[in-house]
């Protein structure tokens, strides 16, 4: 799969190519279109759309059924907290145990969201023209069969994404007050359960019904919904030094959104944005833990984390009486060491975002955000 971008190069493969025609239009309409120098992209996501066609309807004949009945054995174990926070590499980290199911790089990022179950060779060969590859957030290597977060592939097949958001920015603080803080009416709540359980069934069946291990800091804000529907799950939230985070994410933004994005925003309204979901987010987790049984939740300070990984999954593994620790050890620590070389930053605390940033950005971050940032200086 080679497309081509309005500069006649290669496109980066977008996962919103794997859309259906029907459901890309959905979004086009109710995200007030296209801003005119995206056409070009917009217009090869539509015939990638139309490619697609019978490879998601075969999938919808062979394995709907299949996905309707699926019961899960074991509740999901949910990495939470924002992103930029440290999700990635735990995500990475404990998937280097076997035992672990997840949604992969591949079924994710290279348009094969809606017919990994159906086409898996398809989705697999277009990954091998991608991966591996670093990340350019942080020079982590990715590979096709890593970690990735489910919430990406949600747009493709929901109106319940926050990441529909950085295709059409102009709108993506509406699109997070409905889909993550569900601040519209019921039906929207009853809308994403059913398609994330949908989702998680589609992951299930593809990992052999191995118990899910899922990355999404967006789920953050859902944990009502996520224990109305796994009244058992099992939530690992970590918090990291929020100056680091809003520095990372900024970088996060200007990296994706336009890559991603249909629309043109502005950096400033981006940063404001930006402010406003990282007090939302937090403020909701703080809000609603408790709902979780103190046993189910393990919370970690990131930089705390760092240096101490094997220590830390082992007291994971133990609260949450998971199998396997033991058989996985000798591969988290060559994982750890692998990635130790690749950031030297994992293994230093030392508040370089921090100083980075201007004077008014330090200003507006203590007054929005001091209630987090207590929380973190008292891990």
């Amino acid at each position: 799969m080679e497309p081509k971008n309005q500069n006649s190069k290669t496109y980066k493969p977008l996962p919103i190519t794997g859309i259906s025609l029907i459901h890309w239009i959905k979004l086009i309409l109710r995200n007030g279109g296209i801003d005119l120098k995206y056409l070009p992209k917009a217009l090869y996501v539509s015939a990638q759309s139309i490619k697609n066609t019978p490879l998601i309807l075969k999938e919808r004949v062979e394995f709907d059924k299949e996905v309707e009945n699926v019961q899960l054995e074991n509740s999901p174990v949910f990495i939470i907290g924002h992103c930029r926070s440290g999700t990635s590499y735990l995500h990475h980290l404990i998937g280097q145990d076997t035992n672990w199911g997840y949604i992969t790089k591949a079924q994710v990022l290279v348009g094969g969201s809606e017919f990994f179950l159906g086409s898996p060779q398809k989705v697999e060969n277009w990954a091998s023209r991608v991966y591996p590859t670093p990340r350019k957030t942080d020079s982590l290597v990715l590979h096709a069969d890593d970690p990735a977060e489910e919430e990406i592939a949600l747009v493709n097949s929901s109106l319940s994404s926050f990441y529909e958001g950085f295709y059409f920015p102009k709108k993506i603080k509406f699109i997070f007050q409905k889909c993550v803080l569900f601040q519209g009416d019921e039906s929207e709540k009853t809308a994403w359960k059913n398609d994330y359980k949908r989702m998680l069934s589609r992951i299930h069946l593809s990992v052999g019904g191995k118990r899910l291990l899922i990355k999404n800091p967006l789920n953050g804000g859902r944990i009502k919904l996520l224990l109305d529907l796994f009244p058992d799950a099992k939530f690992i939230h970590i918090l990291r030094n929020p100056y680091d985070v809003y520095a990372s994410t900024v970088k996060l933004y200007q990296i994706i959104v336009p890559e991603w994005t249909f629309q043109t925003i502005n950096e400033a309204e981006m940063k404001e944005n930006i402010l406003f979901f990282y007090q939302e987010l937090m403020n909701r987790y703080f809000l609603d833990k408790n709902l979780i049984p103190p046993e189910n939740l393990v919370e970690i300070k990131y930089e705390n984390f760092i240096g101490n990984e094997i220590e830390t999954l082992s007291q994971i593994y133990q609260q949450f009486n998971l199998p396997g620790f033991a058989e996985a050890k000798p591969r988290f620590a060559h994982f750890i060491e692998e990635e130790t070389k690749r950031h030297k930053e994992y293994k230093e605390r030392d508040n370089r975002s921090k100083k980075k940033l201007d004077q008014e950005t330090m200003v507006k971050l203590e007054k929005a955000w001091k209630p987090i940032i207590d929380k973190w200086n008292q891990m």
